[in-house]
């Protein structure tokens, strides 16, 4: 589960800007953004890619559809 926290530096510990519900004890890995920006990140909006919209070969959709099923979701304990 990822979420997005708002908050502050105070010197010694990152302080939440509002209460958060999470788990006490549990690990946690922060990503610090140091920006201010509060506006949504920047994108495209979907209607705005329809053009693209079957300009992929059928071959190569498959090609890319096998390569997923063979390599995606597979778990291998020695490399992590």
């Amino acid at each position: 589960m990822m979420i997005a926290i708002r908050g502050h530096f105070d010197g010694k510990v990152i302080v939440p800007n509002e209460p958060v519900d999470l788990p006490r004890g549990k690990e946690l890995l922060f990503r610090v953004d140091n920006s201010s920006d509060t506006a949504a990140p920047a994108g495209v909006s979907g209607e705005s890619l329809l053009r693209f919209s079957g300009t992929i070969c059928m071959e190569d959709l498959d090609l890319m559809t096998r390569a997923i099923a063979q390599g995606c979701e597979q778990v291998r304990n020695d490399e992590w």
